[in-house]
Parts: C-alpha cells; structure tokens; sequence
C-alpha cells in the first residue's frame, strides 16, 4: 500500500508506522499534542495583543482602524451641546469594516484605561458606535466618548468582542 490519501482516512502504512514507535514517544506525541492545544488556547484567551493609532486590527468578524483621540472636550458637538462633562470627554474616532460574509452590528465592548490604571466604559449620554448592520465587505466610521476626570491622561483603548461561549476576541491600542 502507498501513502496516498484515501478520502480523508489515515492510510494503514501511516498506522503501521505509528504503531511501530516506541511507547515513551508516543507518549509524548499525545503531551506535546495536548500541550500545544492547550498553549494555543491559553493564548486564545489570555493573551491582548497592543497596536497603535491608525494601526488595522481584528475583532471577531470585524477590522477596525483607531484614526485618532482628542482629550479635554468639555462638550462633544454641537448637536450634544447641551450635554456637559461631569470632568472631560476623550473621543476616539474609528473605522470598523464587516470582513464576513454575513450582514452584522459591531456590538463590542469598550473600555478607556487611564495611566493610573482607572477605567472608563464609553459615557452614557453619547456613543457613536454604529449601532446599524453593515454589510460584507462595507465599513462605517464612528466615535466613542469616555468622560474622564480633568486632566486624566489616558494610556490605552482596550476592545473586546466574543468568539464564542469562552474564548474572547480582545484587542489594546495604545494611545
């Protein structure tokens, strides 16, 4: 018999040789096989990667681009005029394009973090996630208002979106 795929079977010679290894390397084989599963998993849920200002990133079926930041805004625009900072509002305009083949809503979770490691989810009063379906391939733009304590400086932008019931997709942008 040869090597040759068999419609997704493992061929017999493949088992035959498998078989023929010693105890102590199939073994590790099965460790090395688990561990790797399980360090691929241990990154795939504790490790964020950092990127920068106008730097591309993925969350879920997402990529965003961060264009930029403005701090010490006591008001946002003039159609939220009426809407004051309790200290001062740091805006971050974006960029999400839908890379999926599905029309979805970019409903993911946002969270400023100041220097001295306080954390700020988006203010109540206003949030410019584009709460709409955008569609494959298409992308919107929008801004995110944290209001912040005066003279807080912020440190990163942390985003997290969810793959599945344990795994979550995570990102910080360094600001």
């Amino acid at each position: 018999m040869d090597d040759e795929p068999n419609n997704g079977q493992t061929s017999v010679r493949t088992l035959d040789v498998v078989r023929s290894l010693p105890r102590k390397i199939i073994d590790y084989l099965l460790v090395t096989g688990l561990v790797g599963g399980v360090a691929m998993l241990i990154k795939a849920t504790f490790v964020i990667p950092l990127v920068g200002i106008g730097v591309p990133f993925d969350i879920d079926s997402f990529k965003y681009t961060i264009e930029r930041y403005e701090c010490r805004l006591q008001t946002l625009d003039e159609a939220f005029s009426e809407r004051r900072a309790q200290g001062e509002y740091c805006t971050i305009d974006f960029q999400v394009a839908n890379t999926s083949n599905m029309t979805s809503s970019p409903f993911h979770e946002w969270t400023l973090i100041l220097v001295n490691g306080d954390r700020f989810s988006p203010a109540d009063d206003w949030g410019g996630i584009p709460a709409r379906n955008i569609f494959p391939g298409n992308f919107a733009e929008g801004t995110v208002a944290f209001d912040i304590p005066k003279g807080a400086e912020p440190a990163q932008l942390y985003i997290e979106g969810q793959l599945g019931l344990l795994l979550r997709d995570r990102v910080n942008v360094a600001l």
